[in-house]
C-alpha cells in the first residue's frame, strides 16, 4: 500500500498508524520512501537493549529511545484521565 501510495504521487506529512502496524519492516518502509511516521507503542516493547518501554522514565518534552533493529527515536508518554498509559513515538 505504501509503494502503490508513493507511485500515485502521495506526498504525506507524516503517515499515522496504531501500534499493530509498528513492526520495525513497516516503519523501515516509511524512512525508505522518505516519510516521516507517527505510531504508539506497546508497553512491552523492548527498547535500549532490553528494558520494556513502560519500565523507563519518559519526561515531559520526551526522551530519546533505540528501537532495536531501527534506530533513534523519541518517545512520549500520555497519561488519560481514567489511567490509561499511551507511548508516542
Amino acid at each position: 500500500m505504501l509503494a502503490l501510495a508513493k507511485k500515485r504521487g502521495i506526498k504525506p506529512e507524516a503517515v499515522a498508524m496504531d501500534a499493530w502496524y509498528s513492526s520495525l519492516d513497516n516503519l523501515k518502509s516509511i524512512r525508505s520512501h522518505g516519510w516521516v511516521w507517527v505510531t504508539t507503542l506497546r508497553k512491552n516493547r523492548i527498547v535500549n537493549r532490553n528494558i520494556q518501554l513502560n519500565k523507563l522514565d519518559i519526561s515531559e518534552e520526551g526522551t530519546p529511545i533505540h528501537l532495536r533493529g531501527y534506530g533513534w527515536v523519541t518517545v512520549f508518554k500520555f497519561t488519560a484521565k481514567n489511567g490509561r498509559i499511551d507511548y508516542l513515538t
